[in-house]
């Protein structure tokens, strides 16, 4: 009774330190929950959270693959690693850990590995995907956006330009709707639309904009010997 009491006050600590964004207190207090309850595939689920959020996806792994070994069903922690291998450019160990998933998140993710993986269905899938994450989540940015993404790939550009645009209205603030528009302006080749759409972009993005990302983006293939883009992604 004493551990699981132990770790339940731990874990409202970190929920409580969660919310107000201090992750790295966050993570600790989930640790220690962990630590005084380690068959809790939930604890741990909350430990790779925190992790991640505090920029140690090594640790959010070990936290998340202990998770599923201790409880298969546990979706968060399933999500959690399908999200790092996208960003791991791991399309197919994403696509294995999605199977079973139908929440909107795992739509967003599952049509991010389709559209990184390329084969020659696979936008039309991640069109489909992306869409019924859209219809489930409508405020939602990123859903628009890949479905803004998918159709690029499938060269249907005025109903990009539209997701875009809806990605745009429905969260003014996000940087998506904007850099999905530089992008579309790019594969048209209207360099001072993509230059300024990537301006707007940076600006949201504040701190985390990533030069190195924005460069090696295929759709800015045309502007690698531009000054101006150069100069605007920060190389």
């Amino acid at each position: 009774m004493g551990c699981s009491s132990t770790a339940e006050r731990q874990v409202e600590a970190g929920n409580a330190a969660a919310a107000a964004g201090a992750w790295p207190r966050a993570l600790s207090a989930y640790r220690a929950a962990s630590d005084a309850r380690p068959s809790d595939a939930r604890v741990k689920g909350l430990v790779g959270i925190a992790a991640l959020a505090t920029n140690d996806p090594a640790l959010a792994a070990r936290a998340w693959s202990e998770a599923l070994s201790l409880d298969p069903a546990t979706s968060e922690a399933r999500l959690g690693l399908a999200q790092l291998a996208v960003t791991a450019a791991d399309a197919g160990a994403a696509l294995s850990l999605l199977e079973p998933e139908t929440s909107s998140t795992a739509r967003r993710l599952r049509a991010r590995a389709l559209l990184l993986r390329g084969a020659p269905a696979d936008a039309e899938a991640a069109l489909t995907e992306a869409r019924a994450a859209a219809d489930t989540e409508p405020v939602a940015p990123e859903a628009h956006y890949l479905v803004g993404s998918a159709l690029l790939v499938l060269s249907r550009f005025a109903e990009a330009q539209t997701a875009f645009e809806t990605a745009e209205r429905v969260a003014p603030r996000s940087a998506l709707g904007v850099y999905g528009l530089a992008r579309l302006a790019a594969i048209q080749r209207r360099e001072t639309d993509t230059l300024l759409y990537l301006k707007a972009a940076k600006s949201r993005l504040g701190g985390s904009w990533r030069a190195d990302a924005v460069a090696r983006d295929p759709a800015f293939a045309f502007l690698a010997g531009s000054p101006g883009f150069t100069e605007l992604i920060g190389l």
